[in-house]
């Protein structure tokens, strides 16, 4: 199990050129044990290329990928002993029992015991079916399985490929759930590629935001999301009025009138002055509160509405 806060995978100027079309700019990021970090971006921005170079599927033009603290092209072995990954759905026999699966993917690897396998069956919540043959599974139960191979050689780092696909609304947050207490409770660095917005929001501690291939953001979904807090919703009447008087005021942009609010962006330290000033017009103000962006929200302005992956 890799220390807490110790950082699982480094990805340093990371660049991939094909055909003289560079796909990916000077990509940098951070991965650190027990943290569970969001990978998005829309059609094409690079994130399949990226994953791909992370699991030495591909080399990289330029820059390095570090895993466990072992470099990815000067120490592959033991850089690849370090992580787990689940591309999608996992590839499975379903003519085998859940526990037959994992004894097959454990004869590939060395030292990986009776024990270690009892423990990753415990840890994905299997006990129960485990000796079921894996075609009786749901997509759920197969995802627990394929992580529950992931995790077979105690990796520092799981990587997770639109892991989402495919389920219902109970499977995704069964599998929310459990990414998080994995990350919590086994100290694994969690790398997730999604194209659920509000899942990655709910499920992640930081996230970097990709597009054309360029970072754009690469930090706490919190931060990201409370940097953004500048616009604010009044409910007040008369409305059409109050509309009127915020469309003039020089601090404020961007009003919006929908039925009795009415949205608008000014800075925080604005927002007393305003709200007297309408008062002080003869505007009775029913409620004022801070709209909080959703993930999606700044997606959407970051990438210039292009749609998610």
């Amino acid at each position: 199990m890799a220390k807490q806060n110790e950082t699982v995978l480094s990805v340093r100027n990371l660049e991939k050129t094909i055909g003289g079309n560079k796909l990916i700019h000077n990509l940098s990021f951070d991965v650190r044990a027990g943290e569970v970090f969001g990978f998005l971006g829309p059609n094409g921005a690079g994130k399949t290329t990226t994953i791909r170079m992370l699991v030495g599927l591909i080399k990289p033009t330029g820059g390095t990928v570090q895993i466990g603290g072992h470099d990815l092209q000067r120490d592959f072995v033991n850089a690849m002993r370090e992580v787990g990954c689940i591309v999608e759905n996992p590839e499975l026999y379903k003519f085998l029992t859940g526990r037959e699966n994992l004894q097959q993917f454990a004869r590939m690897s060395d030292g990986i015991s009776n024990e270690r396998i009892d423990e990753v069956i415990r840890l994905v919540g299997l006990e129960n079916r485990i000796h079921d043959k894996v075609k009786t599974y749901s997509l759920g139960m197969r995802q627990r399985l394929g992580i529950a191979q992931a995790l077979l050689g105690k990796p520092k780092l799981l990587i997770l490929d639109e892991p989402t696909n495919g389920l219902d609304p109970g499977g995704i947050r069964e599998l929310r759930e459990f990414v998080r207490t994995l990350a919590e409770h086994e100290g694994v660095g969690v790398f997730i590629s999604s194209h659920l917005l509000s899942e990655i929001e709910m499920m992640c501690d930081r996230v970097a935001i990709l597009h054309q291939g360029r970072c754009l953001y690469e930090g706490s979904v919190s931060e990201l999301i409370a940097n953004q807090q500048g616009e604010y919703v009044w409910r007040a009447e008369p409305a059409e009025k109050a509309f009127d008087l915020l469309r003039e005021h020089p601090d404020v942009r961007g009003v919006l009138l929908d039925q009795a609010a009415i949205r608008c962006q000014t800075a925080p330290e604005r927002v007393p002055d305003i709200n007297k000033y309408l008062v002080d017009s003869g505007i009775k103000v029913f409620s004022l509160m801070q709209a909080t962006p959703s993930l999606e929200d700044l997606f959407l302005e970051m990438t210039g509405g292009d749609r998610i992956a």
